[in-house]
């Protein structure tokens, strides 16, 4: 086991790749890199606050999209979210909900990366009527796959497509006990 200076083993045998790290950065990164924590003081006599460290938040979210523009004014204009931060030349628009932190980053994926449009993206949207935003969202032309329902566990769920096709949802939880 081959180990450098910094405590990570090294596999000689396979090649570094370059990888894309987030929109412009590349990193350079090796299949079989593993860090191992170094004996003795790994704070390097830094005091450890040990009740740090722990996850706070869902930071941002990405949906591949196909044309940015188009996205931007469907996400702004259908969902009614707010443009956070515009790098449309970098192919990232980061959107959001004006009172909240979570970030939905739209953005054209690179031709030779996995991610495509027309994936679920796993993010459902609460609601106080889901009626209303479904009556709103049908009105904007906006397709559902599944209309407003009642789940075993008492909220409503609906899910619905981007002009893209990838899947989203909204929610209006119970206000019964389940």
């Amino acid at each position: 086991m081959l180990m450098d200076e910094g405590g990570y083993q090294r596999c000689p045998v396979l090649p570094l790749v370059e990888k894309r790290a987030s929109p412009g950065n590349n990193i350079i990164w090796s299949p079989c890199v593993q860090r191992f924590m170094p004996i003795g003081d790994p704070m390097g006599g830094e005091s450890y606050d040990l009740g740090r460290g722990k996850l706070k938040r869902v930071w941002m979210v990405k949906v591949p999209v196909n044309d940015l523009k188009r996205a931007v004014d469907w996400y702004t204009g259908a969902l009614g979210l707010g443009l956070v931060h515009d790098r449309s030349a970098d192919n990232w628009v980061e959107v959001g909900l004006v009172d909240e932190n979570v970030r939905i980053v739209l953005f054209v994926p690179d031709p030779r990366e996995d991610k495509r449009p027309g994936t679920d993206t796993g993010i459902i949207f609460a609601t106080d009527s889901i009626f209303e935003v479904h009556r709103r969202l049908v009105d904007e032309g906006v397709d559902f796959i599944i209309k407003p329902e009642r789940q075993a566990w008492g909220g409503l769920m609906a899910v619905f497509l981007d002009p893209f096709g990838n899947k989203l949802g909204i929610l209006e939880e119970s206000e019964r006990p389940s």
